[in-house]
């Protein structure tokens, strides 16, 4: 069977449409998992030899060994409807292709954040040093969080307000930018704390 299932592979078109409620699969793949399908068959006992079971009222404990030593059937999984063995092939196949494709965008997700990561890094020093250059030294020898949402929300009455804050920010002062202060805080600084620009440029 995994054999089988191996040879199913699926096309560019059926992967982009692999997230659909209705996925429709070639014709070659459809070929493969209804040749596959009577070898994933289930056998169910019917519902007559099920009454006759329940009508002896066996204890749990007497139904347990008989179950255990194959002399009744499980109750609780070998009754009922059968599976469709083409449907379940197929969902297993979409199932593998759809695990596979969330994998694929996990790896590009991150591999993209680490890029942003070394980009940040790479820009963090340049962009301090320019704006030492650029500002007297009164502003250098300031101590300020590295950033502080713009925005603070409190509920009044039922209802979601916004304050605008004005505190000074090394981020609001134009001396990192957001994707620099991410960085620093992933590096162990805080964002309660207030830091100097020279204990910034020091980390860059």
């Amino acid at each position: 069977m995994k054999i089988g299932l191996e040879k199913v592979k699926l096309n560019e078109e059926e992967k982009q449409n692999i997230s659909k409620p209705k996925v429709k699969l070639s014709a070659r793949n459809e070929n493969i998992l209804k040749t596959l399908a009577p070898l994933q068959q289930e056998y169910k006992y019917s519902p007559d030899l099920l009454n006759s079971i329940r009508s002896l009222k066996l204890k749990y404990d007497s139904l347990s060994f008989l179950v255990q030593q194959q002399i009744i059937p499980d109750l609780h999984t070998q009754f009922g409807e059968p599976k469709d063995p083409y449907k379940f092939l197929k969902q297993q196949v979409i199932a593998q292709e759809q695990k596979k494709l969330f994998k694929q965008e996990q790896e590009e997700e991150r591999a993209k954040s680490q890029q942003r990561i070394q980009e940040s890094r790479e820009s963090l020093l340049p962009t301090l040093l320019d704006f030492g250059q650029n500002n007297p030294e009164g502003v250098i020898e300031l101590e300020l969080p590295i950033y502080r949402e713009r925005i603070t929300y409190y509920e009044e009455k039922g209802i979601t307000r916004g304050i605008e804050t004005q505190e000074l920010t090394w981020v609001a002062l134009g001396a990192i930018n957001q994707a620099h202060s991410t960085l620093l805080l992933m590096n162990g600084f805080k964002s309660a704390r207030k830091y100097g620009y020279f204990e910034l440029l020091l980390f860059a």
